[in-house]
């Protein structure tokens, strides 16, 4: 179905007289779509004559004329690559890498750090204990943990209270370890950043928890036993240092 896609853009813009990349208009088409959009990149696709436009967190792909928008994945179908991932998965990363270290919670491996995810989680979710069950398998593989947090009823639910607490407290790893076991939190108040990390896991478009992302951006589903985690991470891993290799 993808690859009818692409070949129906390509006859679409094949039959429409050649226009030079109109910047001025992409942008005039994006903010048509959406006003207050932040528009971070516009890049020549390897279709003729249509661009990939990063705007917020989303892809799109418009025609050099700002006449025609694409919304779907793109897929080098001869390079077996998910175009539209590669997009998103920087946009993700700079987003990612914005929260400050402080904000998080990080279970960090005894040994080397091989490995680094970032968790959107929710104390109430059952797949998120049990994630948090496996935390000593995860870190004996190397695979450091950082927490944000998005308590999915959003900012009205006791959840979030409760996270907000996590947040708060002076020890948030033993704060988290607890709540996830059931256990009391003692109520603290400060100014936790759980609602920017909620608002930041939406504009991600997260949409259920555990939501992991891996340091290249890529985001690796929900809940992932040890050892699925570890293969997944090396593999990325691998083609994210072949292609650093081949662009040298």
């Amino acid at each position: 179905m993808t690859r009818l896609l692409a070949l129906a853009i390509t006859a679409t813009l094949a039959a429409s007289p050649v226009a030079a990349l109109d910047r001025a208009a992409i942008e005039s088409t994006v903010k048509g779509i959406k006003e207050s959009a932040t528009i971070r990149s516009i890049t020549p696709t390897p279709i003729a004559g249509l661009n990939e436009v990063v705007a917020d967190g989303s892809v799109v792909y418009i025609s050099d004329d700002g006449k025609y928008v694409v919304s779907g994945i793109l897929l080098d179908v001869e390079g077996r690559t998910n175009l539209t991932d590669r997009a998103l998965a920087g946009v993700r990363t700079q987003a990612l890498d914005a929260v400050p270290a402080d904000q998080r919670i990080v279970f960090k491996p005894h040994g080397e750090v091989k490995h680094r995810v970032v968790v959107f989680t929710d104390i109430s979710c059952s797949y998120c204990q049990l994630l948090h069950e496996k935390l000593p398998e995860y870190l004996a593989r190397g695979i450091q943990v950082e927490y944000l947090a998005f308590p999915r009823g959003g900012r009205e639910s006791p959840v979030y209270a409760q996270m907000a607490q996590i947040w708060c407290a002076e020890d948030r790893n033993v704060a988290f370890s607890n709540a996830v076991a059931g256990r009391a939190v003692t109520a603290v108040a400060c100014e936790s950043p759980v609602l920017d990390h909620y608002d930041l896991g939406d504009r991600l478009g997260v949409e259920g928890t555990p939501a992991i992302y891996d340091a290249y951006g890529h985001q690796l589903g929900g809940f992932l036993e040890p050892a699925d985690l570890e293969r997944r991470l090396s593999q990325n891993k691998q083609r994210a240092d072949g292609r650093a290799v081949a662009a040298r």
